[in-house]
């Protein structure tokens, strides 16, 4: 059961000269780890499946729409071929943290992104668990 919003992330009346920034963070659990874990049983797998999910990300975006996306446990794969297609339609520029430490049998990693718009990348910084 989804709750519903009443539209876009807004902040509160701000002091005046100040800057309002909508930031939406979610561990999307990557597709890799959600397919057989025992953790995961009691959800059905239809609603597990990447593509059910990718939707409802994808609808809470489109609603909240915030100037920076900040997600977690983002395979690299649905990086490349799912989100940043859909985010950079948006008008959402994104960045996939690539960790040249990180060992070739973990697939995943954190994922910015930032509303083209309003904001540019200037500076980026991988680590092992963060991307800065």
């Amino acid at each position: 059961r989804r709750v519903a919003r009443s539209g876009p992330l807004q902040a509160p009346d701000a002091e005046e000269g100040s800057i309002d920034v909508s930031i939406l963070s979610w561990n999307v659990l990557a597709p890799c780890w959600a397919g057989d874990s025992a953790h995961y049983m009691h959800i059905s797998p239809e609603v597990l499946a990447w593509p059910a999910r990718l939707d409802v990300i994808m609808e809470e975006i489109i609603e909240a729409q915030p100037d920076i996306v900040a997600l977690q446990e983002v395979m690299f794969t649905v990086f490349d071929e799912d989100l940043q297609p859909l985010m950079e339609s948006l008008g959402y520029v994104g960045i996939m943290q690539r960790d040249p430490k990180k060992a070739a049998d973990h697939p995943v990693g954190n994922a910015t992104f930032v509303l083209g718009r309003r904001w540019s990348v200037t500076w980026e910084e991988h680590r092992s668990r963060v991307l800065v």
